[in-house]
Order: C-alpha cells, then structure tokens, then sequence
C-alpha cells in the first residue's frame, strides 16, 4: 500500500478552515495524539471481535484525514474500513496502511514542530541502548520490560510492532537491525 496521493495536502487543510493556518496546526496536533496508538488499539479490537467499533474507528479515520488533507492516509483508510466491514478482517496489505499512518504522523510532527525543537538524531531514550545492550548479549527480556522498553523508545509505531515481533520471535539479530536503523 505504497501512497500515490501526498501524505499531507496543506493548501487544502487550510483552506477548509478558512485560511487559518494556527488552527490547522492545532488539528494536526490533535489528530496525531488521537491517533499515535490506532495500530494497538485496532489490533485490540480485532482480538476482541468488536467489529463495529473497529469499523467506527477506521471510518472516522477515514473522515478526519480527508478534512485535514491527509489524502494517502484517507484512502489507505478506506481500504481497512472496507476489509472490516465486508470480511471482519484486516487486509492482506494492513502492513502497508500502519507505514502509511507512522509516515503521516512523522510529516504532521514535521511539520507542526518548530526547527529547533526538533531533537538531534544522536537523541535516544536510555531505553534504547540497554534494550540493544540486552539484545547483543542474547538476554532473556520478559513481557513487562519489552513493554517498558517499547514505551520509551521513540520509534513509530510500525516500526515498534516489528520490533516487538522480533523479539518476541526470539530473532534478535533482526530486532537489532531494526533499532540500529532507528534515527
């Protein structure tokens, strides 16, 4: 699910709210803290077979995105919509939706964020380098302090998801590709 349409159409987003630039800002912001963890909480809700709740979720998605300008994540949103609402499943292509939510959600930081606020790529959590520590050393790392780990790094949530798996599979070697490839 390679996006074909901007990730993010600003002129548009403004001119829905009439030009005001700040507001759009502001909504970007609160989109992207609404919608930081929609992997793990649509994950969530598959598990627990809430269908209608997961179909809700995707379709205001779908909505909010096409108002605010985020055109590949709105149509990447239809497709999961229509996967839920037809088969109550993901698609086949689900990966390929999350890399289109981390890649709008790191634009809409991008572009939300002042320049020097940005943090320098040499900035990682403490987590980040005990966690490669634990993994070069082929340790054993229980459930609760994958998830504290996970917690404070400061990857998008795709790339979280994958290196959650890795480890999870014990494929320690791919969880450290993953998070030496980490900005």
């Amino acid at each position: 699910m390679e996006p074909t349409s901007p990730l993010i159409d600003t002129d548009f987003g403004i001119s829905q709210l009439s030009g005001n630039r700040d507001l759009y800002i502001t909504l970007l912001g609160k989109f992207s803290d609404e919608y930081r963890d929609l992997n793990d909480r649509l994950q969530e809700m598959m598990d627990q077979q809430a269908y209608d709740s997961a179909f809700t979720l995707l379709h205001t998605l779908k909505g909010v995105s096409a108002n605010l300008g985020l055109t590949a994540l709105q149509h990447a949103s239809k497709q999961v919509e229509l996967a839920i609402r037809g088969n109550q499943s993901l698609p086949e292509d689900y990966a390929g939706f999350v890399v289109i939510l981390d890649r709008t959600l790191q634009k809409i930081s991008q572009f939300t964020s002042p320049v020097d606020a940005t943090p320098s790529a040499t900035e990682q959590p403490a987590a980040h380098s005990e966690l490669l520590a634990a993994l070069h050393a082929s340790e054993f790392i229980p459930g609760a302090q994958l998830d504290t780990y996970l917690t404070s790094l400061t990857l998008p949530a795709g790339e979280k998801q994958r290196l959650q798996t890795a480890i999870e599979e014990l494929d320690y070697q791919q969880a450290i590709a993953i998070l030496t490839d980490a900005p």
